[in-house]
């Protein structure tokens, strides 16, 4: 009888081995994982580096991002973080050579001046995130995230040299700001909406985080339109970078 059960207590014992470091490996894992079940609200803000595909040569400008979001415990690690932002997206067009009417003839030099568009959107981006918990020891605990966003424009602008007037001394002209339905002379719309997606990542430590941020539009500025406007702005898609602040905390 006992050699008998001496060889099945080998086995059984090598058959739980497996078992015993599968379990191991899963309790490493849930310790890098945030598991926390606690709601988080916070705010989160910073400076975007805006540009445009599919306009040509443009020069990306830097405005910024600013709103809030909230942070829902879904399973282990992951989380659905929520947002509502309102953000500035600034794009110019490379300088151009202008020749305003001059008198006498001759009189005055030529101006160089830039065209930039200016956007303010009302963003919604609905993201799924996920953290390492104590992945960086007392560093903090990175995560990443991702999902897409709806938008609603909130105010368009266009600046553009005031070539009309007489070049001053120094080749430069003011600006002359307009409205985006009074920026050309043809009626060109804009569209109100914007939709695409959100990547990003953050490392954050007793409830401040630091991370960055790619923003892509996957709706056009200004859509394909019968009538040729000139606009450059037509089938352009924005591409932001940002870099984010966040202040957050538990609300239970």
């Amino acid at each position: 009888m006992r050699r008998a059960l001496l060889p099945t207590l080998v086995l059984l014992s090598f058959a739980l081995a497996p078992l015993a470091a599968q379990r191991r490996t899963f309790e490493r894992i849930r310790h890098y994982f945030d598991g926390s079940d606690a709601l988080e609200i916070g705010l989160v803000g910073g400076p975007n580096r805006n540009t445009v595909t599919g306009a040509g040569p443009v020069d990306p400008k830097i405005r910024g991002l600013l709103g809030g979001y909230l942070s829902v415990p879904i399973a282990g690690g992951l989380r659905l973080r929520p947002e509502v932002l309102v953000s500035g997206k600034l794009v110019g067009f490379p300088n151009e050579i202008l020749v305003p009417p001059c008198l006498p003839p001759g009189g005055c030099l030529p101006i160089s001046g830039q065209e930039t568009a200016s956007f303010t959107w009302l963003e919604a981006p609905i993201l799924l995130e996920t953290r390492f918990h104590r992945a960086l020891g007392g560093w903090g605990t990175p995560r990443i995230y991702g999902g897409p966003f709806v938008a609603v424009r909130l105010a368009c602008s266009f600046s553009t040299p005031a070539s009309a007037q007489p070049a001053p001394l120094n080749g430069t002209v003011p600006q002359l700001v307009q409205s985006c339905n009074a920026a050309d002379g043809s009626s060109t719309r804009y569209n109100n909406g914007d939709a695409g997606f959100v990547i990003g990542g953050a490392i954050s430590t007793g409830g401040i985080g630091l991370g960055f941020r790619w923003t892509r539009s996957l709706v056009p500025i200004a859509p394909d339109q019968s009538v040729l406007t000139g606009s450059r702005l037509i089938g352009a898609k924005n591409s932001t970078l940002a870099v984010t602040l966040e202040i957050g905390t538990r609300l239970r």
